[in-house]
C-alpha cells in the first residue's frame, strides 16, 4: 500500500483529547475518529501543487500559505511518535482554526485555471517542469492536480466555515 498525505477535520474538543492520548490520534489517523467526509487523501498531490503555485508566480503570500495547509503546523502530541502506526519522519501535525481560515482564505482566491495555464500544454514537459513523482503519470498533470485543488480548496473552506482545526499526517 502507498504511503499518502491525510487530512482530518476536528472539533476543538477533538483537539484537546488527541493533544492528551496517543491512543486518540490512532483512532484518528485510523479514519475511525470523524465522519468520512471530515477526512481527505491528498494523495502525493502536495509538492506537486506546491510546484505548480510556484511555476504559476503566484508570489510569496499564496506559496507559503499553500505549503502551511499541506505540510501542517506543530506536532499534534509527541506521544504518538512512539505508536507501533506512527511515521516518524511524518508527524501528526495541527493546523489551528484560525491559520484554516486564512489558508481557506487564499485557497478560494486561487484563480485556477490561470493557475494551471502556467503549465506546458505539452503534457511531458509539464511533467518535467513539476518533477518528483509527477513524472511518472501517464496524461497531463492538470488532470490530476486540478481535482486535487479543488476539494482541497473546499475542505478547508468547509473546516473554517465550521471553526475547525485541521489534522495532516501521512498513511
Amino acid at each position: 500500500m502507498a504511503v499518502t498525505q491525510q487530512l482530518a477535520r476536528i472539533s476543538h474538543g477533538q483537539l484537546v483529547r488527541l493533544q492528551e492520548s496517543a491512543q486518540e490520534v490512532d483512532r484518528l489517523c485510523s479514519f475511525s475518529a470523524a465522519p468520512a467526509s471530515d477526512y481527505y487523501d491528498l494523495d502525493w498531490a502536495g509538492q506537486a501543487l506546491l510546484r505548480v503555485f510556484d511555476l504559476a508566480g503566484m508570489g510569496s503570500e499564496p506559496l507559503s500559505t499553500l505549503r502551511h495547509g499541506i505540510d501542517g503546523g506543530d506536532e499534534l502530541n509527541a506521544d504518538y511518535r512512539d505508536h507501533p502506526h506512527s511515521i516518524m519522519v511524518h508527524p501528526v501535525t495541527v493546523i489551528e482554526p484560525d491559520i484554516v481560515a486564512e489558508i481557506g482564505k487564499v485557497l478560494q482566491d486561487v484563480d485556477v485555471a490561470q493557475t494551471f495555464a502556467a503549465l506546458p500544454i505539452d503534457a511531458e514537459q509539464a511533467r518535467q517542469a513539476i518533477g518528483g513523482s509527477i513524472t511518472q503519470l501517464l496524461w497531463h498533470p492538470a488532470e490530476y492536480l486540478g481535482p486535487h485543488l479543488g476539494a482541497l480548496r473546499e475542505f478547508y473552506l468547509g473546516a473554517a466555515a465550521r471553526g475547525l482545526a485541521v489534522v495532516t499526517w501521512w498513511d
